[in-house]
C-alpha cells in the first residue's frame, strides 16, 4: 500500500499481529522523511554521491547527503545520495530487511534494495523517461512510502474500488481523513 498523510501528520507504524520475526520500521531524522523501500540496480537509483561505513546509520547517511534531495541506505553499510531517482520502483516495506551496521534497530535496505529518505516535503521525482504520467502533486498530503497491508487493514475506514482509480480520486474520497492509501491499482 502506498500511504499518504496530511502534511504535519505523524506516522505511527502499522499495527501487526504478534509474530516471531519483525521488520523494524524506518524512521527519518530532523527534516528527512522516509519514502520507503525501493529496488536498486547497477545504474543506481541514487547516483550523485556514495560512501560505505562499517557503522552506517540513518543519521550518518543523511548527514553525508546534506544538500541533496534524497538519501538512501543499502546493504547495511552503504549510503547513496541524489537529487532525483534514476528509477522509481517502490517495493513492499518487508523487502528492505538488512539492519544498519551501526544501529541494528534501523533497516538499511538490502541486497539491491535501498531505503530512501527525502529532505523536507519534496515529492518523489524520477529522471527516467517513461510513457506513463508523471507522479502527481497532492496538495496537503505527503507520501509516507509503501506499507504492507494485511487482513486487519492498515487503514480501516471506508474504501472504494475503481478500475480507473487515481491518487486524486482516492484523496478526494478520503478528504475528511488524515491518511489515505492506494493498492492493487484500484
Amino acid at each position: 500500500m502506498n500511504l499518504f498523510s496530511r502534511a504535519a501528520t505523524p506516522v505511527s507504524s502499522p499495527s501487526s499481529s504478534s509474530t516471531s520475526t519483525s521488520t523494524p520500521t524506518p524512521s527519518a531524522t530532523a527534516s528527512w522523511t522516509t519514502l520507503g523501500c525501493y529496488a536498486d540496480q547497477s545504474a543506481r537509483t541514487l547516483n550523485a554521491k556514495s560512501t560505505s561505513d562499517p557503522a552506517m546509520t540513518y543519521q550518518k547517511c543523511q548527514t553525508f547527503c546534506a544538500g541533496f534531495t534524497y538519501a538512501g541506505t543499502e546493504n547495511g553499510n552503504e549510503c547513496w545520495c541524489g537529487n532525483s531517482l534514476t528509477t522509481n520502483q517502490p517495493l513492499a516495506a518487508n523487502q528492505c530487511q538488512t539492519p544498519c551496521a551501526g544501529n541494528s534497530a534501523q533497516v538499511c535496505g538490502g541486497g539491491w534494495k535501498i531505503t530512501i529518505f527525502s529532505y523536507g516535503s519534496k515529492p518523489v521525482s524520477s529522471s527516467t523517461t517513461t510513457t506513463s504520467a508523471a507522479a502527481p502533486t497532492l496538495t496537503g498530503y505527503t507520501s509516507k512510502g509503501c506499507y504492507v497491508d494485511q487482513s486487519a487493514r492498515t487503514l480501516n475506514g471506508p474504501s472504494k474500488i475503481d478500475n480507473a482509480m487515481t491518487l486524486q480520486m482516492c484523496q478526494s474520497f478520503c478528504s475528511t481523513y488524515a491518511y489515505f492509501g492506494v493498492e492493487n491499482s484500484k
